[in-house]
This record gives C-alpha cells, sequence and structure tokens, in this order.
C-alpha cells in the first residue's frame, strides 16, 4: 500500500519469536503521515503467527502536531516471558502491563495504584531537543513536551519467571551506590516487594539489561542514542566526553521473587 516495515526489536524465548515492527505511510491525497507500532510472533520461516499490543500515531502534514506522551511507544517496554507469553506496556500515564498468550489472547493486566510524578528539568530538555530535532522536518510543526514522566520506564521477565518493574519513582533521587529500586511481582502477577540495586548505574542515562543471574550497565547510552541520530546538544565524542562502557554484576542472595 504504498508504505514500508521497519524491524525495532527482536526477543526469542519459550518457542515464541516476536517482532517490534513500525509500519509507516504517508498519503498523498490527504497529506496524512502515519507510523503503526504492533508487536508480532513469527514462525522459524518467516510468516507472521500473531498479533500482541499496538498503536498507531498519525500527524496532518497541513498542520502538524508533535506531543511526546502521545508518540512515545512501548519499544523498549515489552519482552517475552520463559513460557512464551508476551508482556507489554503500551500506556505512558499508567500503571499498567498487558500479558499476551502466545496466540494473541489478552490474558490479564498487571496493574498498581500509582502517583504520576513531574519530569525533571534534564528529561524536559532532552526530550524537547529530540522533538525539535524531529519537527524540523515537518515546517510549521507545534511541538508539546509533556510536564509529567511515564509511569513505567521499563521492565524485565527474570527466568524465574518473576516481572522486574522499573518505575518513575524507582529511576531518579537514587541515593549514591545505588542504581534504582525496582517493584518485583511473582510470575501470577502479584506484588510480592521492592528491591533497590547497589552498584553504579543511573536508570535515566545508562541502558539496563537483565540476562540470567547477570545484570549489564550499558552507561552514556542515551547521550550516545540522541548523538547517534543527529540531535543537537549531544556530541558523544567530546573531548570531555567519558567513554561508554558495560559493567557486569551478578545477582546474590534473595533476588527473586517468592511465589
Amino acid at each position: 500500500d504504498g508504505g514500508f516495515q521497519i524491524v525495532q526489536g527482536a526477543d526469542a524465548r519459550g518457542g515464541n519469536i516476536v517482532l517490534f515492527m513500525g509500519r509507516q505511510k504517508f498519503d498523498q491525497a490527504t497529506k496524512v503521515w502515519s507510523r503503526d507500532s504492533f508487536l508480532a510472533a513469527v514462525t522459524p520461516d518467516g510468516k507472521q503467527a500473531a498479533t500482541y499490543a499496538k498503536k498507531e500515531n498519525v500527524i496532518n502534514m497541513a498542520a502538524p502536531v508533535l506531543d511526546d506522551a502521545a508518540w512515545d511507544t512501548f519499544e523498549r517496554r515489552w519482552e517475552v516471558a520463559p513460557d512464551g507469553k508476551v508482556y507489554a506496556a503500551t500506556k505512558y500515564d499508567a500503571y499498567e502491563i498487558t500479558v499476551f498468550d502466545k496466540a494473541g489472547k489478552v490474558e490479564k493486566v498487571i496493574t498498581r495504584e500509582y502517583k504520576h510524578l513531574p519530569r525533571t528539568a534534564r528529561e524536559k530538555d532532552v526530550m524537547t531537543k529530540a522533538m525539535n530535532f524531529y519537527s524540523k522536518m515537518m515546517p510549521g510543526c507545534k511541538v508539546n513536551i509533556h510536564e509529567e514522566a511515564k509511569d513505567i520506564s521499563n521492565f524485565s521477565i527474570r527466568d524465574d519467571g518473576s516481572l522486574w518493574v522499573m518505575t518513575s519513582q524507582g529511576d531518579r533521587n537514587n541515593p549514591k551506590g545505588t542504581m534504582g529500586t525496582y517493584d518485583v511481582f511473582n510470575p501470577e502477577g502479584k506484588f510480592v516487594k521492592t528491591v533497590t540495586l547497589q552498584g553504579e548505574g543511573h536508570p535515566m542515562e545508562d541502558l539496563y539489561v537483565f540476562e540470567k543471574d547477570r545484570f549489564y550497565v550499558v552507561t552514556s547510552f542515551l547521550t550516545a542514542a540522541m548523538s547517534a541520530q543527529g540531535v543537537e546538544g549531544f556530541d558523544a565524542g567530546g573531548e570531555d566526553a567519558e567513554p561508554m562502557s558495560v559493567i557486569c554484576y551478578k545477582f546474590e542472595g534473595d533476588a527473586i521473587a517468592a511465589r
């Protein structure tokens, strides 16, 4: 139909291969640009087997508006569980994670009561620079920057089936020597406890990766990602810039959620 697709992420677990896809197209007649973001299961030979969470964004190029909260996707807020089920947090202003079975049917929704937190000055500055960069491609574009942070920043599912959720409360104002606080749910989706990780890392600036009993921190990830896209004000290669590094930690003790 004149559009094209981009693979932006992939995960395979529990016999389920899942891709995070972006489908874009532009309607010349209506001057409307659209983008669909969705999760799709594929078979080993590449055929689509199921569709999970999805989101559509539309811009009228005659009067373009970029609202960062509306355009926020769940690109970094989805994962395939050890049993092949798919988890996704698709809403910006809600503590809500939807769980899909392999076939794409909603099995349950994991929620907690939560109070929205305001963004920091750093967050607003980063998003303003990013949105202004993209708005240059659309003459006359209006940019709206949300005052509040998204409730769920990201999450991960451990091999024991426990769900570890980083929120806007857990990723800021952390004491020195800590890397953020996670809400931990058991495999049935019941909240169990909060866990504060000890070590060097900043959840709003670095990339965190769970892998079995290891926890990886990729430092300066945000600055590097913005710099790679060409966003002004993010020169990751300056003389005074800290070099990127990967720090590996090992989980020990009572780090696993009990049933």
